[in-house]
């Protein structure tokens, strides 16, 4: 099923373009943990914020390359700041020389700091959401007028 803001796994996966096996088994290994919850018999709901951090997940794990622990830890992050800033159009990462990593949105995001906590900044990743967020709405709203969405 399909709204203007929201898809069930199938239709979240194409959004996404991501094999849905691929993300099962990366939900069912704990890999990745911020996909929406569900129970049984029920489909899961993707809502514009899960759906922005799975396309993220995606672009990471098909396009680049990159491990699934690492991209799920990407898109978890970001997921974790559009639940706070839903808007947020963009969201930084930044990974401090040791310690954990931490992540920002919009006003804190500031590619002049060299430092965070204290320490000095090993990395950072900058992520401007707004094309992004567009065209998973466009999806939605192209879904929603769509006879015979995808089933689950």
């Amino acid at each position: 099923m399909i709204t203007p803001d929201s898809a069930t796994t199938a239709a979240a996966c194409y959004i996404a373009d991501i094999d849905r096996q691929k993300l099962t088994d990366a939900i069912s290994s704990g890999e990745y943990d911020c996909a929406p919850r569900t129970v049984a018999g029920r489909a899961r709901t993707f809502f514009v914020p899960d759906l922005i951090a799975l396309h993220i997940y995606a672009r990471y794990t098909n396009d680049l390359g990159y491990p699934t622990k690492i991209a799920a830890r990407f898109a978890c992050e970001i997921r974790q700041i559009l639940e706070q800033e839903p808007d947020a159009e963009f969201v930084q990462l930044i990974q401090p020389i040791m310690g954990s990593a931490s992540a920002t949105a919009d006003s804190e995001v500031d590619p002049e700091i060299t430092h965070v906590s204290g320490l000095p900044i090993r990395h950072r990743m900058i992520f401007d959401l707004r094309n992004t967020r567009a065209r998973i709405l466009a999806e939605l709203a192209a879904f929603g007028r769509t006879v015979g969405n995808l089933d689950e």
